[in-house]
């Protein structure tokens, strides 16, 4: 329909849920924004194999909230460098990637 936006709700998996659930039981207060590389897919006509979970938080609490999921989850990485992403980290089974949340992030609750 022409002129008229409508919002993208995304369909979020149960893992996420968790995840998200997880890191707010430890830091209530904070900003977290967690989703998956694999909503691309409903979009791109060539599908990744390759999926990260994004946990973005403030950046104040980037640190904590990896050390916190760093002890329940083996392949979590904090703020990866490209060459880190592009040599290691894509031949790991769903990898968490930490980064901070860029303030004006559109959120949805």
């Amino acid at each position: 329909m022409v002129g008229k936006n409508q919002i993208f709700v995304p369909a979020i998996k149960n893992n996420l849920k968790v995840l998200n659930n997880s890191v707010l039981s430890i830091f209530p207060f904070i900003e977290i924004c967690v989703w998956s590389t694999s909503l691309f897919n409903e979009f791109s006509k060539h599908q990744s194999n390759v999926v990260f979970t994004m946990v973005e938080v403030e950046k104040t609490v980037e640190e904590s909230v990896f050390l916190y999921l760093k002890e329940h989850n083996k392949n979590v990485f904090l703020n990866p460098k490209k060459e880190l992403l592009s040599i290691y980290i894509v031949e790991i089974n769903n990898p968490i990637i930490v980064k901070s949340l860029v303030s004006e992030s559109p959120l949805q609750k």
